[in-house]
């Protein structure tokens, strides 16, 4: 089995506090870690950042990140 490793930054448009993030292949999904430090992002806070570790099936996979 092959590892996607997703990893970014996220914020909200509203301004409203984002407590988890996760990816989802149907209906599995891989919890992320959401609040890592990212200073290279001009935002509020420094913890904007994320990382999430999806082991992908054989074949194609859609990866949707939530």
């Amino acid at each position: 089995m092959r590892t996607l490793y997703i990893s970014g930054w996220c914020v909200t448009a509203s301004g409203k506090q984002i407590r988890a993030i996760r990816a989802r292949i149907g209906r599995r999904k891989f919890l992320g870690n959401y609040g890592i430090g990212r200073k290279d992002v001009g935002a509020v806070s420094e913890r904007v950042g994320f990382a999430i570790a999806v082991p992908l099936p054989r074949g194609k996979s859609h990866v949707t990140i939530e």
